[in-house]
């Protein structure tokens, strides 16, 4: 599977969500629930929250190091994980989250010196 082709192709959604703080926050919101719900989730848990706050810091202007076409990739990935129609539907037992979680392990690696950055502006505002 090409992520970055399919991630791409959810791009234009991804950005009509940013501009909509309602949906961004029940995107962020519905994406923490269901990472947080599967098992098969929990090796990436830390940099998949860690992406979401990105995000959220990003739309509310506290951090800005960062391009906004990764946060809509970013954004595109998660929305791949909401949609119940992606490549195999979550309604088939387990199987049904490999291709996401495939997706979100490629966003992970793919942006991890940003989520790094991220992580250490972050912890140093705390």
């Amino acid at each position: 599977m090409n992520y970055y082709r399919t991630l791409k192709r959810l791009m234009p959604y991804a950005n009509q969500v940013f501009k909509n703080k309602d949906r961004l926050n029940r995107v962020v919101q519905e994406s923490m629930s269901r990472t947080n719900k599967k098992e098969l989730f929990k090796k990436i848990s830390r940099e998949l929250m860690l992406a979401l706050g990105l995000i959220m810091d990003y739309s509310k202007g506290n951090y800005r190091e960062v391009k906004k076409r990764d946060i809509f990739l970013i954004l595109a990935g998660f929305l791949y994980l909401l949609n119940p129609a992606d490549i195999i539907p979550d309604f088939i037992l387990l199987f049904g989250f490999f291709d996401d979680l495939s997706v979100l392990t490629y966003i992970v690696k793919k942006f991890s010196k940003e989520l790094e950055k991220y992580d250490v502006w972050k912890n140093s505002r705390e």
